[in-house]
């Protein structure tokens, strides 16, 4: 368990040695990596010797280190180029949790506009410590044209993972500090925000505060359960001897238990996010989360819990419990537990209670939004690129905002979410170009008149906004606990001015019924007051492929939070092990290209490759969907098609078509029919992440 932080000695000694030398030394040993297979030049080399500074050297390690091809080549040889002693297994992932930005926005500086005397006394005090860093310089740093507070507060954090942080996504998914966005920072508020997360994991260092908050808030590989508590002790076999120096560094606990005939200590029962609590007789050690259980493969000498250590704190448990050298954490030694560490089941009880705990939207390259009162807001809009899953967040989202909680399986949280629409709880609509105020809100429809002489008439119809309203106001002191859902599917598909008319200002917060600014509108057709109840929440999602924030109306963007959703390749790991294809690289590879090319608003999104099984499914998604939808980006530019695939042959070729008759003589540029592959090649993945020199085909 230990090599999952084999990064840090190996961050740690590469920062030393930048620190200990100059401008002429980095810049000489920048000059020997093999950045790229063909030997091309990195990003960090393109402006001169004089910007080749130490946060741009770091943070561009830090964004190879995702590709696992590029990180054997690249950190191999930077490890050969400095001298290191420190050695990294290269060839897993495990080892790499750390920030991983993109490859587009890795240099500290923009075009060569910077500061370099700037950055170099800012890294020299930072491998010093955080009580060496200059605030002026902090602030300085954060004035930079291309550096904001997650940027620059990630790199501190390579540089030094000792003392810093990372303010980012994973950061503020703890729910203990302040968001941050872009460079509004003041660097006593970053120091003390470090300080107060320190002091709810007391004993353990930043990366390992960070490690666990990437596992279980991040990655959604462990999901913690606090109902589900173990108590160990270090006193291994029975031979009065206190082990927790060997649980502590190399992050694993273990016990000989008894082995006479049937009995034995179950120590196979924890499983991935379980809570460990360690003792030695009386004396409490520390709490963490089971990250994997050898035991569960059978009880050998070398097996182990693998653990998260979330406190390092020693201490007397109140009651002197006796219990076995393994045993659930119930009763007296539970509670013993749970006096002694305060901090840490005061975070354990906000996972717990999802009516109380922080809400949050996990996007590794957007942003993540937090709301600490445990109170979801009322309006929300969840945007993002085509196959980020908006639709599946909206189902839990509903499910939680009614519920409190949501169901651990999809298959539940799909039941429930049916059911919750058979209540009248929750509504779904799609927008589209046609939706108009009558359809939403109210409108005028033909009915046949019951009077004598039979004949029609227009009849008020109320839309759904204001069905669901209705049901929500019935609720005995709406706005309370019981919370009621409008799902808008597609919300930037309609002209929002005239599907909301004057309801548009009824959507704030303080204009809701019961709030101080309440605002009542007469409505068009029933002449019915209305207003919008305090316990009815929007929720919609947006497809930024057909339409950016940018271009949304004012209006709404100011009564909505927005809430991006990201491609996440980290998603598509087990896939990857799967169908025996690095999805994670092939998704990153191609969102990097059309980053470049288009926009981030133009992704590709990790829910297309979710679900596949076989490379025969990759292939599939490849050529009928991916692909596809590459083109209608490009507006079926074969082009640039093909170098977001790597600019080779492996996925789309092309056959030069003859000119007609009468035109032999004409010069205009020569035209092509394109295909996509009917068989992709071998190396086609392998190609489309670290692409080689290849020709076009001619047919």
């Amino acid at each position: 368990m230990k090599e999952i932080f084999s990064w840090k000695p190996w961050f740690d000694e590469l920062s030393r040695k930048i620190a200990e030398n100059d401008e002429e030394f980095l810049a000489e040993k920048a000059h020997r990596i093999p950045w790229k297979p063909d030997g091309g030049k990195a990003a960090i080399l393109q402006y001169g010797d004089n910007n080749i500074d130490p946060f741009s050297f770091i943070y561009t390690l830090a964004g190879l280190a995702g590709y696992q091809t590029a990180r054997k080549r690249v950190l191999a040889g930077i490890g050969e180029a400095f001298g290191l002693t420190s050695k990294l297994p290269l060839e897993t992932d495990e080892s790499f949790i750390i920030p991983t930005p993109q490859l587009t926005n890795v240099l500290f500086h923009s075009d060569g506009v910077g500061d370099p005397n700037l950055l170099w006394r800012l890294f020299r005090n930072a491998v010093s410590g955080i009580d060496e860093v200059s605030g002026d310089d902090f602030s300085a740093a954060l004035n930079i044209k291309q550096v904001a507070v997650k940027k620059l507060t990630q790199a501190l954090f390579l540089i030094n993972a000792d003392h810093f942080l990372p303010y980012d996504d994973t950061l503020a998914s703890i729910g203990i500090v302040e968001e941050a966005s872009g460079k509004e920072m003041r660097w006593e508020t970053y120091r003390n925000s470090v300080k107060k997360v320190r002091q709810m994991f007391p004993g353990c260092t930043p990366y390992e505060i960070n490690m666990w908050a990437y596992e279980s808030l991040q990655s959604k590989d462990l999901s913690v359960n606090p109902e589900r508590c173990w108590v160990i002790s270090t006193n291994v076999y029975n031979d009065n001897q206190d082990r927790w120096e060997d649980f502590s560094e190399n992050y694993w606990a273990y016990t000989g238990g008894p082995r006479s005939g049937n009995t034995q200590y179950p120590l196979h029962e924890p499983k991935s996010g379980d809570i460990l609590l360690v003792r030695f007789a009386a004396k409490g050690h520390g709490v963490g989360v089971v990250y994997r259980n050898d035991y569960q493969e059978g009880f050998t000498g070398k097996a182990r819990l693998h653990v998260l250590w979330m406190s390092k704190k020693e201490t007397t448990l109140s009651s002197g419990p006796r219990a076995p050298g393994f045993t659930r954490g119930a009763g007296r030694i539970g509670a013993a537990f749970r006096e002694a560490y305060p901090e840490t089941f005061q975070i354990l009880d906000h996972m717990k209670k999802g009516d109380n705990g922080p809400e949050t939207t996990v996007s590794p390259h957007g942003v993540t939004h937090i709301n600490r009162t445990g109170q979801h807001v009322l309006n929300t809009i969840l945007y993002g690129p085509p196959g980020t899953g908006k639709t599946y967040a909206t189902t839990r989202r509903s499910v939680e905002i009614c519920d409190g909680k949501v169901p651990q399986d999809a298959t539940s949280l799909r039941a429930r979410y049916g059911e919750l629409m058979e209540e009248g709880r929750i509504e779904f609509v799609t927008f589209h170009q046609s939706y108009g105020y009558e359809d939403f809100v109210e409108g005028l429809r033909p009915a046949t008149a019951k009077a004598q002489g039979g004949g029609m008439r227009l009849k008020v119809k109320d839309g759904v906004l204001k069905r669901i309203a209705k049901r929500a106001q019935q609720v005995p002191e709406a706005g309370g606990e019981r919370p009621y859902v409008l799902v808008i599917d597609e919300i930037n598909r309609a002209n929002i001015s005239k599907v909301m008319g004057e309801l548009i200002t009824l959507l704030e917060e303080d204009k809701r019924e019961g709030a101080e600014n309440n605002v009542t509108a007469t409505l068009p057709y029933s002449r019915e007051q209305f207003t919008l109840p305090a316990n009815l929440h929007i929720l919609g999602t947006m497809n930024t492929a057909d339409r950016s924030i940018a271009l949304l109306d004012t209006a709404l963007r100011r009564r909505f939070r927005f809430e991006e959703m990201s491609p996440d390749p980290d998603l598509l790991t087990e896939a990857g092990k799967r169908t025996g294809v690095d999805l994670r690289g092939v998704l990153k590879a191609i969102n990097e290209r059309l980053e470049y090319l288009v926009d981030r608003d133009h992704l590709i999104g990790h829910a297309w490759l979710m679900g596949v099984q076989s490379p025969e499914d990759v292939d599939a998604i490849m050529r009928h969907k991916i692909i596809p939808l590459i083109a209608e980006y490009f507006y079926d530019d074969w082009n640039k098609v093909r170098a977001v695939l790597g600019g080779t042959d492996h996925f789309v070729t092309r056959k030069q078509l003859n000119r007609p008759p009468g035109l032999e003589s004409d010069t205009g540029e020569e035209r092509y029919r394109w295909t996509v592959q009917e068989k992709f090649g071998e190396d086609a993945y392998k190609n489309l992440i670290e692409p080689s020199n290849g020709n076009y085909g001619t047919e």
